[in-house]
């Protein structure tokens, strides 16, 4: 499983970049890749491994407030420009 890992680096990676990084996950597509892959978890009952996502998950959300409510399920509060190509909802 690469997922875990991948979210680990992307935690670090903001936290060492964030000017470069923060951008690029606050667009729609990484958002809904986010958003993807939680789902797909949840849909195969895979209990353990999407609870070895959700620490780097939280790692990325505690380090970037815009990112987190761009995964929100109602952005709505911010600036369309908050959340770069926001979804529509």
């Amino acid at each position: 499983m690469w997922q875990g890992p991948a979210l680990d680096a992307l935690a670090a990676w903001l936290g060492e970049d964030p000017g470069r990084i923060e951008p690029r996950l606050r667009q729609q597509d990484a958002v809904q890749r986010f958003v993807a892959l939680f789902a797909s978890y949840s849909q195969n009952a895979d209990s353990e491994a999407l609870a070895r996502l959700l620490d780097p998950f939280l790692r990325i959300m505690k380090r970037s407030r815009k990112i987190t409510v761009c995964s929100s399920p109602n952005p709505a509060p911010l600036p369309n420009s908050i959340c770069l190509g926001a979804l529509q909802r």
